[in-house]
Parts: structure tokens; sequence; C-alpha cells
């Protein structure tokens, strides 16, 4: 009996460090693909497919946040076997513009019920469906880039391990570092096409 308790205790421990070192690799993954990403674009349907594919999230929806005129555009949707992965109409970031364009200003991962109401878009709120939502902002130096939201069965019965907890955490730590690496790049790129212009119409 002493030996079959060892036994199951070492095979318990044996599960969590299997699992601790899976969620190392989708972490160390992430972190490579993010270092070569080349468009805000890549890094969204990458942290999709992680949320899906390996973290097993039913479904997740990320849109990036236009900075200039700050509001979210570019939503998509994963897994991509869904109807309906792209929805383009933008929302601006306003607290009157509803609960999610609150969480995002707040900065504080929240989860939603299904029966809140998300946005004041109608078609917005019927393309992200009744679900229970974790909503995540992907902040870069306290503003925001990004807003991904999870739903599946943990976020039904509110119950996420720490190392999930943990695991999001880096992923949208990361994403947010890439994203506004990507924006400035882009600043950048602009600000020298103008004062190229600039310099050759005077």
């Amino acid at each position: 009996e002493r030996a079959q308790r060892r036994f199951s205790e070492l095979l318990d421990d044996n599960q969590t460090l299997a699992a601790e070192y899976a969620h190392l690799e989708i972490i160390h993954e992430l972190t490579s693909f993010l270092q070569g990403a080349s468009n805000a674009q890549e890094v969204q349907k990458r942290l999709l497919t992680t949320a899906t594919d390996e973290l097993g999230f039913s479904r997740a929806v990320m849109a990036l946040v236009n900075r200039d005129i700050e509001r979210l555009e570019e939503w998509r949707s994963a897994p991509e076997a869904r109807q309906n992965t792209l929805f383009a109409e933008p929302l601006t970031i306003m607290p009157d513009n509803g609960l999610l364009a609150q969480i995002i200003l707040d900065g504080q991962a929240q989860w939603v019920a299904p029966r809140h109401k998300l946005t004041n878009n109608h078609h917005l709120n019927e393309w992200l469906g009744n679900e229970h939502w974790l909503v995540l902002p992907i902040p870069h130096q306290e503003q925001p880039v990004a807003v991904l939201l999870v739903t599946g069965e943990a976020t039904r019965t509110f119950n996420f391990s720490d190392r999930i907890w943990a695991t999001l955490a880096s992923i949208v730590s990361q994403s947010g570092v890439a994203l506004g690496t990507l924006a400035h790049i882009q600043s950048l790129a602009r600000e020298k096409e103008r004062n190229r212009i600039a310099r050759e119409i005077h």
C-alpha cells in the first residue's frame, strides 16, 4: 500500500512537471515567433492560434488598437473553422461605448458573463455571441495596443489554474511589447516618408 501511494505521488509529480514544461514550451515558441514578426496581423493570428490550439480555449477574439484615433479595429476570431472569423466595424475606445471599452481603459483583466453586453454596437455583440468571456487588455508602456478575449469551459466555471494565469500573463506581456515595437517602427517609417516628401517639395 505504501509503495502504491508513493507511485501515485510520483505519477502526479510527473504529470505536473509535464504540464509545466508544456506551458514553458508554448511561451518559448511564441517568444521566438514574436521576435521575427513583421506586422501586427502576424502577431494577432499567432496569439489567437496559441489561445485556441495550445491553451485549449474554444474561441478567442482579438482586436488591434489604432492609437492615432483610439479605436479597436481588425477584429479577428479563432478557430478558423468557425464562420465569420473577421469583423469589420471599428469601436471607439470611450467609456460610453460599453463594458469592453471601459475594461480596456482600466487596463485590468475582467470576467464578463453572457448577461452583460460588451459594447453598444449591436452587430459586434451578435458577432461576439453570448459567451463567458475573459477580457485581457494588451498594453505597451501603459497604453493599450490590443485586446484579447477568450472563452471555454474554464471561463464558464471561473476555474483557471495558476499555470494558465501565468501563461496568459506572459503571452499578453510579450504580445504587447511586439505590437508596441511594430507600431513604433511604422511610426518612424511614416515620419521618414513625410520628411522625404517635404524635402522634395522644397
